[in-house]
């Protein structure tokens, strides 16, 4: 019987683990370890499952960048998918654009607007600019560099893998105006003249079939709400959307993800959905190569060393995820990437040498 995580294009073949049809003992001696192997067939393919379920709405997907920045990930996205890029930081708007994709297809949703911040955003014209309270919405209206905005909510609804990954719910958040506030963000927007085109929700990360329910509640809220906006053109839907990471878990059902969206959001309604994800994309379609160094057996338990750890892959130890870890018959020790960097700091990454390879495409890249 196979392991639960394998699957076409990653499995073992004749005792080998192999990527993509390629023996990844084969491929990493080649590069410098620790390395990164991403599949381009693995994100594509998780791209056309997400946009099958959206058939027959009006809808854009904007990919959220923190899941990965890796520029030839970005290109590709950019050169083989109508996909957008949802971005929190001045820093990664330059990033995508410098991955060629247009102001226009940029959704930037971020807290804590700094000056500096203000300024950047003040000389990029065409952002899709998205409030996140209302000191971003004076922020906004006395500087006048956008006159269409979105507003993002927060309806205390929780969804997420597990607690850590749950940007809502009882416990007080920093993400989103709170339907209190609702009435107060509205007259803000009246007092600077901005006009709301877009509302924007974002409840939590990693969630599963068991937050299904909590998510289609969410859109039925959000729908009632929208008869307050007469002038709202779309309504952005966040990302969130998670991938098994063990056994127990089950693929998204994305065929009754979708239920709700086309019952509250037909294409007649003249709302476009949107969606942000980036783990749901990218998160299984990569591996981080690691080397062993050592083994040794203490107290009764055997240690096995490796050259890379935390600061490689630290969402499992900040999330409490569970990593995976495959074995190459050359005593190699595979981890699954749970999040592909998607939280390494610049100043970190400019200190680790490591090459990046997307199977098919040439680009590789060294920190």
């Amino acid at each position: 019987m196979n392991d639960w995580w394998q699957r076409e294009g990653l499995n073992y073949e004749a005792g080998k683990l192999c990527f993509e049809g390629q023996s990844v003992q084969e491929n990493v001696q080649f590069y410098d370890q620790p390395a990164f192997l991403y599949s381009r067939a693995r994100i594509q393919s998780n791209i056309n499952r997400l946009e099958t379920s959206l058939e027959g709405l009006s809808y854009k997907v904007f990919y959220a960048l923190k899941a990965n920045r890796f520029l030839p990930l970005l290109t590709f996205l950019r050169d083989n998918s109508s996909l957008g890029v949802d971005v929190c930081s001045p820093g990664e708007i330059f990033h995508a654009l410098s991955a060629g994709f247009s102001p226009q297809d940029i959704s930037y949703t971020a807290t804590a607007l700094s000056p500096s911040d203000i300024n950047i955003l003040e000389g990029i014209n065409g952002l899709r600019i998205n409030a996140d309270s209302l000191s971003a919405i004076k922020h906004i209206g006395k500087r006048r560099f956008a006159r269409n905005i979105g507003l993002r909510l927060n309806l205390s609804a929780s969804l997420g893998y597990n607690e850590k990954l749950s940007y809502s719910g009882k416990k007080a958040s920093k993400f989103g105006i709170y339907l209190d506030n609702l009435e107060a963000a509205i007259a803000l927007c009246k007092q600077y003249d901005l006009s709301i085109r877009r509302l924007h929700i974002h409840s939590g990360c990693g969630y599963l079939n068991a937050s299904l329910n909590t998510f289609h509640g969410i859109i039925e809220k959000m729908s009632s709400i929208c008869g307050q906006f007469s002038e709202l053109q779309e309504i952005n839907f966040g990302g969130g959307l998670g991938i098994p990471f063990e056994e127990k878990d089950k693929p998204l059902n994305l065929s009754n993800w979708s239920t709700s969206l086309h019952r509250y959001f037909p294409k007649e309604r003249g709302i476009q959905v949107q969606i942000e994800p980036g783990s749901y994309l990218v998160q299984d379609a990569g591996l981080l190569v690691l080397q062993v160094v050592e083994v040794e057996v203490k107290s009764e338990t055997c240690f096995v060393y490796l050259n890379g750890g935390f600061n490689l892959a630290p969402e499992p130890v900040f999330y409490n995820l569970v990593c995976n870890q495959y074995f190459t018959i050359l005593s190699v020790i595979l981890y699954l990437v749970l999040n592909l960097m998607a939280r390494c700091s610049n100043k970190l990454l400019s200190v680790i040498s490591m090459k990046h390879t997307i199977f098919g495409l040439k680009e590789t890249c060294r920190y």
